[in-house]
């Protein structure tokens, strides 16, 4: 099964900590990236919900995520 990339939307700042990630499968494993570094990962529950960064972001970062289910992994989506 080919994945989409999950959307990552809202408004995002210097020291956010969340996320919201739209078009994700419930019960993926979603991962959030900044700067093409793992910053954290869960399991959704639901397709559309805000996540924790893992981190607070700091000025001119670039912010991924993607999604893996039944092995299959998403590409990753820039944030919007």
């Amino acid at each position: 099964m080919k994945l989409l990339a999950p959307e990552a939307v809202g408004s995002l700042s210097a020291c956010s900590t969340s996320v919201e990630v739209r078009g994700n499968i419930a019960g993926a494993t979603i991962e959030i990236l900044v700067d093409g570094n793992l910053a954290s990962s869960h399991v959704s529950t639901v397709a559309d919900s805000t996540d924790s960064i893992g981190v607070a972001l700091q000025a001119n970062q670039q912010l991924t995520a993607r999604q893996t289910f039944s092995g299959a992994a998403s590409p990753d989506s820039l944030f919007d």
